[in-house]
């Protein structure tokens, strides 16, 4: 565009030199132009007035291609022809990116350090925290719990205050997703710290008629105590290298979606399986392990009042008082529930409308005889059917130290199953299948209060 701009410069240039050589002439003559050079002046004159336009719309096209002029392509660029996708920030993003950087540098910091980089324009809080880690030496060091939890007076400290801060909002938007994604977090339990005794009831005071003139019946409370220990849910989620290194969001919100649900799943399935017993050292019993279930009568209307008031009524026996009892059921059972009609030909459970939508079960809308209910395909469904688990969320200790430590490897050899046998067999070589094994442990435990405070309805809706 310059070279032509140039050209009519040039040519501008051309026609002004033919109009003063004519000038000159007629001037050194003392005469006017003649009728001839008249019109070659006025032709000349005319072309300079149409170069003046061309030129002004070229300069103004020049400096616009000015401004929106980019940067000659960097050798490792993507191709022209690749596609480019806009940066799009989602949950939990800085947090899958830390553990993306921690994977592929094989916990080796300062790696790690440098492959943030690639983020630093738009999360920059990882190459923060990863940095810090670097100093200290480790991303596992208590540091990180203790100190982020004390408030600090300067957050923007680099050296200590700023990535201890950025390390405990990454996690702790993880820990939220988490929550929101597994049925355990959705309850509304007690929560308690680890190894403390805490006192339980076990015999309730009792009371009596009492006529004029006599004795008063004289009662007590039976209390004994329980310890809760603290034990460790360690959860191995396998991807491909080549997925952890894409920079695409969408591959980063596939990491974190299997991460989430990996974890989810497994403290989901602990916390219902009835063969799930308690094992010293090693893990709390499922809440359902040693309740004596009630076996579904069946899938009408009148089989299910009888069985659900049935499992509500050995509840209220146990506990004489009810403090905040829930459904736990799975998708498969909220749907059937919420079709099943009269014989007059309408919907018995209104409560249930909502669940064939999937979303007014996450916002808390569902309702069963008159009781909410938490919806979540963690609950075990065979042959299209599951159980109904009733219990009272007063009743339900937990301790938990709301974190999620992180590790990685590349070449590390395991078995590829959710119940490992120990030693673990057959082995797959993540070294050899170009895997990555993002390992994420959570020191959780949970414990019954009293004894009666779970009921369970078993296949429904019936045979």
């Amino acid at each position: 565009m310059r070279k032509h701009i140039e050209a009519l410069r040039k040519k501008r240039n051309e026609h002004l030199d033919a109009m003063t050589a004519l000038s000159t002439l007629a001037a050194n003559e003392n005469r006017h132009l003649s009728e001839d050079e008249a019109k070659a002046f006025d032709k000349d004159e005319k072309e300079i007035a149409d170069i003046d336009q061309q030129i002004v719309r070229f300069e103004k096209a020049e400096k616009l291609a000015a401004e929106g002029a980019r940067p000659a392509p960097s050798p490792l660029a993507p191709l022209p022809s690749a596609k480019i996708i806009p940066f799009k920030a989602f949950q939990g993003q800085a947090f899958t990116r830390y553990v993306c950087a921690l994977a592929l540098s094989k916990g080796n910091l300062m790696q790690a350090v440098e492959l943030s980089k690639a983020w630093e324009h738009q999360t920059p809080e990882v190459r923060n925290v990863l940095e810090h880690a670097v100093r200290i030496g480790s991303t596992n060091d208590n540091r990180w719990v203790e100190r982020a939890a004390v408030a600090v007076g300067n957050t923007t400290d680099p050296a200590w205050a700023a990535p201890l801060v950025n390390y405990r909002l990454m996690t702790g938007e993880f820990i939220e997703m988490l929550r929101a994604r597994t049925l355990f977090n959705r309850l509304t339990y007690r929560a308690i710290p680890f190894n403390v005794k805490i006192p339980r009831q076990t015999a309730g005071a009792t009371a009596n008629w009492v006529g004029e003139g006599l004795s008063k019946p004289v009662s007590r409370l039976s209390f004994d105590t329980i310890t809760v220990p603290w034990a460790k849910i360690a959860v191995i989620c396998i991807i491909t290298q080549e997925l952890a290194r894409f920079s695409d969001p969408s591959a980063e919100q596939l990491i974190r979606d299997d991460l989430i649900d990996t974890i989810a799943e497994f403290i989901d399935k602990q916390l219902l399986d009835p063969t799930v017993t308690a094992s010293a050292g090693l893990r709390p019993a499922s809440i359902t392990n040693g309740v004596t279930p009630i076996p579904s009568t069946g899938g009408t209307v009148a089989a299910i009042i009888t069985d659900t008031s049935a499992a509500m009524l050995a509840m209220s026996n146990a506990l004489q008082a009810v403090g905040n009892p829930v459904w736990i059921m799975s998708a498969t059972a909220a749907m059937y529930l919420s079709t099943v009609r009269t014989t007059q030909d309408i919907f018995a459970f209104p409560g249930m409308a909502g669940a064939a939508q999937g979303t007014a079960q996450n916002a808390g809308a569902l309702t069963f005889m008159g009781i909410p209910v938490i919806v979540s395909n963690n609950v075990t469904v065979t042959g299209g059917k599951s159980s109904l688990v009733l219990l009272d969320q007063s009743q339900l200790m937990v301790a938990d130290d709301g974190q999620v430590v992180i590790d990685t490897s590349t070449e590390a050899s395991l078995q590829s199953d959710s119940a490992p046998a120990t030693p673990p067999t057959p082995l797959i070589s993540l070294w050899q299948q170009n895997l990555l094994g993002i390992k994420a442990e959570r020191f959780i435990y949970w414990m019954m209060r009293r004894a009666g405070a779970v009921q369970v309805i078993t296949g429904f809706p019936g045979p």
